[in-house]
């Protein structure tokens, strides 16, 4: 915070009221901030979910919970197919006229590796997005409407603050992925 508002150190005149004002009005905005940096980063690594759940399982798989979800169907129709008594070919054929059910230990463990690995592409999504977002000019923007909204709650503490919608976009996708998931079963 000090780096971004370049605010005086402590100089015991009438500076400090206007630093403390500053700090005040800035706590907000500057956490909001950070989760979108942090939605930013679950869109990125919902969209390369997505991208490997089409390359990969040929569904569609925003998320941890779908991509998972499929996966645990992917796993059971394979075990079932291996183990018919008719063989591979026409167990592939019986499958696929009925579907199999994953059990609960297939669905808990594809959930859970699906979630390490979405997770570990979050942690480095930045290499992606942040990229994009720099000649974008994302980043420009919403740095200043972080700082115009620090401004305007340092002059009028009781103002709108700093509402962006990126946060909004992020919910839906987590929505969507939930859905997905939950209608895969």
């Amino acid at each position: 915070m000090t780096d971004l508002l370049d605010l005086p150190e402590n100089s015991g005149n009438g500076q400090d009221r206007v630093r403390n004002r500053l700090s005040a009005a800035a706590q907000e905005p500057i956490r909001i901030y950070v989760q979108i940096r942090n939605v930013a980063a679950d869109i990125t690594a919902g969209t390369l979910t997505a991208v490997m759940g089409l390359a990969s399982l040929h569904q569609f798989a925003p998320g941890s919970i779908s991509a998972g979800s499929a996966l645990a169907q992917v796993v059971a129709k394979e075990q079932a197919v291996s183990e018919f008594a008719l063989g591979k070919m026409l167990g592939r054929l019986y499958y696929a006229v009925f579907p199999v059910s994953p059990s609960l230990t297939i669905i808990t463990l594809a959930l859970l590796l699906v979630m390490v690995v979405t997770a570990v592409i979050a942690a480095f999504s930045g290499i992606i997005h942040d990229p994009i977002q720099t000649v974008a000019g994302i980043h420009r923007r919403r740095l200043n409407r972080m700082l115009d909204a620090i401004e305007e709650l340092a002059i009028e503490p009781q103002g709108k603050g700093y509402r962006p919608k990126d946060t909004f976009f992020g919910r839906v996708y987590d929505l969507i992925d939930w859905i997905k998931g939950v209608l895969s079963f």
